[in-house]
């Protein structure tokens, strides 16, 4: 009963793991969705400097970074947790099929 318990357990892990392999994936690739509206509650008027406007794109751009750099560690964590609840359910599912044939 442990060795399938685990196995159900690995198999949720890497159910949740992968669809956020594929989240992180498209956010990594796409950041700038991830900053729809950063930094734009006032709408740049024509009184406004060329300063003020590079300030905000400078903005923009660092929220497309930050968010770049969070989606990759996510890649990251969530490839080596897919990783590992694979090699534990291929280890426990094998360990459960050899004390089936034993019966």
């Amino acid at each position: 009963m442990y060795g399938y318990a685990v196995c159900l357990v690995c198999v949720i892990t890497l159910i949740l793991s992968v669809q956020s392999l594929i989240d992180n994936t498209f956010q990594y690739a796409r950041p700038e969705y991830n900053c729809v509206g950063y930094n734009t509650s006032k709408p740049i008027t024509e009184g406004e400097t060329a300063a003020i406007i590079e300030d905000r794109k400078r903005d923009e751009q660092t929220c497309k970074d930050q968010t770049q750099y969070q989606a990759l560690r996510s890649i990251a964590n969530s490839g080596i947790l897919t990783l590992m609840a694979l090699a534990l359910f291929i280890v426990h599912w094998r360990w459960v099929g050899k004390l089936r044939d034993e019966k």
